[in-house]
């Protein structure tokens, strides 16, 4: 066990996202990485910031993470209009909304079916969430829901605070 303290200590630990370990990122004792990060691409796959059409996305625009690469499944098992519907420009979609920094890291905003689509923009309820908890005085957790209004189907936010 110390010898593995050691090593961490002069080396860091490397955290991986996914089982595939297609994001990477090496933390130091004492050293607090940037807030939400995954990491940056590993050799072992392609990674991307994708537009909902496929292009990618430009450096700090929140897209849909895309991977390519032999870590990556071919799909899903006899479910052939699944798998298609997962693949967007040949990258395989994660679920998960990320943005890109310049320094090529990966941040985490929020998974795709959780995103809160409203006419002002997209509504992240993850972060939304975070915002509520740190800055309001009371709650020790939150909601954020979307729900539609008068049926026209345009999502309102709204939180939900514990008693």
């Amino acid at each position: 066990m110390q010898a593995r303290r050691a090593i961490g200590v002069l080396t860091g630990l490397k955290e991986e996202l996914g089982r595939g370990g297609v994001l990477g990122l090496i933390t130091v004792p004492g050293v607090v990485p940037p807030h939400r990060c995954l990491g940056v691409a590993q050799p072992c796959a392609e990674v991307a910031v994708l537009r909902a059409d496929g292009i990618p996305a430009a450096v700090g625009e929140v897209g849909l993470l895309g991977v390519k690469g032999l870590t990556v499944t071919p799909g899903y098992w006899n479910e052939s209009g699944r798998t298609y519907r997962r693949l967007l420009n040949g990258y395989w979609f994660s679920g998960g909304l990320v943005f890109r920094d310049r320094a090529d890291r990966f941040y985490h905003v929020d998974r795709a079916v959780d995103a809160m689509h409203t006419a002002a923009g997209t509504v992240s309820s993850v972060l939304t969430e975070e915002i509520l908890r740190a800055r309001l005085p009371e709650p020790d957790d939150c909601v954020v829901v979307a729900s539609e209004q008068d049926g026209r189907g345009s999502p309102r936010c709204c939180s939900g605070l514990p008693p």
